[in-house]
């Protein structure tokens, strides 16, 4: 099973309305727990599974006016560390993935103003959907049958580029 959604808004801690923040949580994190826990009792029955939940890069540092999206996508990578050691027992693999800037129709829009930060990923371009469909399939496969509780960046370096300091 495959957890991807994001709802999103351009709002920082001051001026976010409690009811935008609460549609937030509820689509980007409240629902990955629901999708889980019905795919769990479903895998346990059958023997086992595996989960991967993709989150963004925003999750694992700060973006300006990003307040509730930053944190429901950091809460994502929490609940599939704790969702990881919860359902081993029961033979469910749970991984994440951190998407990075991805050309699908509807982040093309949002990339296209940003244009500046291409250089910043070290592999010097936009990722695609394949991309991110590969590396869950991998997680998804038998030869990746001993990877549980990891959470893979998949965005051409970007991350750790720029939690290094470097510009690319």
């Amino acid at each position: 099973m495959v957890n991807s959604v994001a709802h999103s808004a351009k709002n920082g801690i001051l001026e976010m309305p409690l009811e935008e923040w609460s549609r937030i949580i509820a689509v980007n994190l409240t629902g990955y727990l629901l999708c889980i826990q019905h795919a769990a009792r479903i895998m346990k029955d059958q023997g086992g599974g595996t989960i991967i939940n993709i989150s963004a890069g925003s999750g694992e540092r700060a973006s300006p006016g990003g307040a509730a999206y930053s944190v429901s996508k950091g809460a994502i990578n929490s609940l599939t560390r704790q969702a990881a050691v919860d359902l081993a027992p029961y033979n469910i693999r749970v991984n994440g993935l951190i998407s990075g800037l991805v050309g699908t129709p509807i982040g093309q829009k949002d990339m296209d103003n940003r244009k500046p930060e291409y250089d910043i990923i070290p592999l010097r371009r936009i990722g695609q959907p394949e991309d991110v469909a590969e590396a869950a399939v991998f997680l998804a496969s038998d030869k990746a049958s001993y990877i549980t509780n990891a959470i893979l960046p998949v965005d051409g370096g970007r991350l750790n580029a720029m939690s290094s300091g470097s510009r690319g």
